[in-house]
């Protein structure tokens, strides 16, 4: 007779919709952080089924703002591992970047980001809406609160720009998280659900902005908002 399959524990969590998000400073997700770490809980598998997290829209201006930090930035690796003690135990998944080129923060070099949720061993925490980051990709991402918040990247997936690479440099082009061309910069953050359609075959990446001209964009809006015009 067959020994039994291992049992996996997992744990689906759906965030709540949250209001003020952006200038709340995070602390509704912190709050969801600290509540989901207990062991306890991840233990008893007391979630209910996730469905889709939703998040605020917002405005390119806000999240230039509200960012720590602005990269242009090389995804190396991921790994997933348990993080934390006591009551903040949980399990997280560190995406190793290397930073190309720094818009606000000062980053440089390489650094991991923090995302709650992963798998070690026979558990999985799992929640509902959170980036996935693969290894080889460009993306632009704008940050707040690494390591102390649920997710790194400003409002989810609103904080994330994927890179598609051109024949050279100057004609790499800015997509949105799930692979739309960004067409204007008033498109940036009115995303408001993670399953949105597929793009559209008429609509060719290559009538987006180029990557050069959203950097452009973000140095502009920095000088802007830092000399309070």
């Amino acid at each position: 007779m067959d020994a039994p399959a291992p049992f996996r524990k997992s744990i689906a969590l759906t965030l709540p919709p949250t209001t003020g998000l952006l200038r709340a400073g995070w602390g509704p997700f912190r709050k969801c952080a600290g509540a989901l770490a207990a062991a306890g809980l991840l233990l008893a598998g007391s979630f209910q089924p996730a469905q889709a997290t939703t998040v605020p829209e917002t405005t390119f201006s806000a999240l230039v703002a509200e960012a720590d930090q602005v990269v242009l930035a090389d995804v190396l690796s991921t790994r997933a591992d348990w993080t934390g003690e006591g009551a903040r135990r949980r399990i997280a998944t560190f995406v190793r970047i290397r930073v190309v080129e720094a818009l606000k923060g000062g980053a440089s070099g390489e650094f991991e980001l923090d995302f709650t949720g992963g798998t070690v061993g026979q558990e999985t925490l799992r929640i509902s809406g959170m980036p996935q980051l693969r290894p080889g990709a460009r993306e632009i991402f704008f940050l707040r609160e690494n390591g102390r918040s649920v997710c790194p990247l400003l409002g989810f997936w609103h904080g994330r720009f994927k890179v598609w690479r051109g024949a050279e440099a100057k004609d790499d082009r800015v997509c949105r998280h799930d692979g739309r061309p960004l067409m204007t910069l008033s498109e940036a953050g009115r995303s408001r659900v993670t399953d949105a359609p597929a793009p559209s075959p008429q609509l060719s990446v290559q009538a987006g902005m180029t990557v050069p001209e959203f950097l452009a964009a973000v140095r502009t809006e920095i000088t802007r908002q830092q000399e309070g015009r």
